[in-house]
């Protein structure tokens, strides 16, 4: 879950440093993400004999995860049992003290400010980014889109995507204000001086005067609607939803132009666009394409079962690589006019609100529509894993909360010092159903998290009857203690940017490659991130997270 970059963020930040036990190197990348959300700690000299390397992923924003590394470690030294040399109970009884803290009106206030200079720095330079990911989203298919934005898909039993209608209302109004946020920004360039030829706008040359290309693109929006509003307005609620599939609907021809933001025209005739440049050419062809659609609303409720489809129509409205010129003022004005009178007059929104609210009562019981966090409230809507390592002379002590995960290279072996916390591992299962939550098909927590453990979140963890560690995200951690053998080489601790990629045993015989070959850790570091990125975001998201990685190498005193 999230945006991503048009080109990953591949400067790094490394720090290196050693004493008499330790040598150690961490390094961060903000990679295709649009935010760097991870924090870490590498206190050589944290106690007497004591070094501490920890690593926090942040989700939903960086406040959290940067707020842990902050304050975690001092608050981990003033427990009681910390003091008593019981290095177990105080991890657990930090981790678990430091969560409930984050609940606190003090906390939330510095969360806030954190929250907000990160907010400062995403908008430096968002304007155009915002722009480059509004023409992608206008031909990503509707499922991606939907999931893009955190709506996570049930499924029917025909195998149809099924998703709450509120939440689709609400989304359409969240695209149409974004939209109209960029539009405002585009009429403030045109005021603000001359554009540069062919920057921002074509014009046409015309016998009866010159069409600008931007102004007719504002006048489709009376036929054009966006690709969220109103496909995501017509998806069904409902098992039997292969009855209704089918069915002709009077708005098809809104779908008929795919996305208010993108300047192509719908249109079944290619070649006259790839082998005549005339502008003659392209207005009969946008002109046909616009008589098309105000026929298609006229024929609405005539059609059968053989009509368009929405899958068709989508990949007609694709069919046109680049922008073309809309038709003359005067048959766009037509257009319009016809095909908002015909949708008025055959479409009742009230009537097709009743008929989704009665199928989705028919929705199985066992397929939920999940609700996530859907604010920006610090901790609440926000957390961070914590794998947290302290290393002592003669003994390793790793305390886990997330799918961050620490490693010992023993001899050439990887040897896991804790476990990822996942949905779907049966203990973790059990206390998330038992606190009210469900796991969705792709192994999320009410269709949100795909972690089990975190600081924050607080959002799922509002079951007033349990306890923090019970909740169905738990700041609980899993504490291991392992003695140190002489053929120990070295940890490292990451987060999943790098696990997603790299197996325990890939990585490690990655590091210990380097290190035998004489390359520096900072270097090794570095270039384990640049081994996990991925060449684009096409994937299933491997190699397309922000990557923090540590390695410390034990040193014979």
């Amino acid at each position: 879950m999230g945006a991503y970059l048009n080109k990953p963020v591949t400067d790094k930040e490394t720090e290196a440093g050693e004493n008499r036990r330790v040598r150690f190197a961490a390094t961060t990348m903000q990679g295709w993400r649009v935010n760097q959300e991870d924090a870490h700690n590498c206190i050589l000299e944290f106690d007497e004999d004591c070094s501490l390397f920890a690593v926090y992923d942040g989700h939903g924003g960086s406040e959290v995860a940067r707020y842990t590394a902050l304050h975690l470690p001092d608050f981990l030294k003033q427990k009681t049992s910390w003091k008593g040399g019981d290095y177990q109970k105080a991890l657990d009884e930090a981790f678990l003290e430091f969560d409930e803290l984050l609940r606190s009106e003090d906390v939330l206030k510095e969360l806030k400010v954190l929250a907000g200079v990160a907010g400062a720095t995403r908008n430096e330079n968002s304007d155009d980014e915002d722009k480059d990911a509004l023409c992608e989203e206008a031909s990503m298919p509707l499922e991606s889109l939907l999931e893009k934005y955190g709506f996570a898909f049930r499924r029917d039993r025909n195998g149809r995507a099924v998703i709450n209608l509120e939440d689709l209302h609400a989304l359409r109004e969240q695209h149409e204000r974004f939209v109209a946020g960029v539009e405002d920004d585009e009429k403030e360039k045109e005021n603000g001086g001359e554009e540069k030829d062919g920057e921002t706008s074509e014009t046409l040359d015309d016998k009866d005067g010159v069409v600008n290309a931007r102004q007719e693109e504002k006048k489709k929006k009376r036929v054009c609607e966006s690709p969220i509003g109103e496909a995501a307005k017509r998806t069904k609620s409902s098992e039997n939803a292969d009855e209704k599939e089918d069915e002709p609907s009077t708005a098809t021809a809104r779908r008929h132009c795919f996305s208010e933001s993108h300047s192509s025209n719908c249109t079944t005739s290619d070649d006259a666009a790839r082998n005549n440049g005339h502008a003659t050419a392209r207005r009969e062809r946008a002109s046909k394409s616009e008589s098309e659609a105000a026929e298609m609303v006229k024929e609405g409720n005539e059609e059968t079962k053989d009509g368009p489809d929405m899958r068709q129509i989508a990949e007609q409205c694709r069919s046109t690589d680049k922008p073309q010129p809309s038709a003359t003022p005067e048959t766009q004005t037509a257009v319009s006019s016809d095909s908002e009178q015909s949708v008025d007059d055959d479409y009742n929104e009230d009537e097709e609100m009743s008929e989704d609210e009665e199928e989705s009562e028919e929705v199985d019981e066992d397929e939920p529509a999940y609700s996530g966090p859907s604010g920006d409230t610090p901790g609440e809507d926000s957390g961070t894993t914590a794998c947290v390592l302290l290393l002592f002379k003669d003994k390793v002590v790793v305390a886990n909360a997330g799918d961050s995960r620490a490693v010992l290279c023993r001899k050439g072996t990887a040897v896991d010092l804790s476990v990822d916390h996942k949905p779907e591992d049966e203990s973790e299962k059990a206390r998330i159903e038992a606190a009210g939550g469900e796991i969705s098909m792709d192994g999320r927590v009410n269709g949100g998290l795909n972690l089990s453990r975190a600081l924050g979140d607080h959002f799922y963890k509002k079951n007033d009857s349990l306890p923090l560690k019970d909740q169905m995200i738990s700041a609980q951690p899993d504490v291991t203690v392992h003695s140190i053998k002489p053929e120990d080489e070295f940890v490292v601790i990451a987060c999943d940017g790098i696990w997603n990629s790299l197996s325990s045993q890939e990585a490690v015989d990655f590091i210990r490659k380097r290190i035998s070959g004489g390359v520096p850790l900072r270097d090794i570091c570095e270039q384990m991130c640049n081994e996990c990125l991925s060449p684009n975001t096409a994937g299933d998201g491997t190699g397309c997270d922000n990557m923090t990685v540590i390695v410390a190498e034990l040193l014979r005193e």
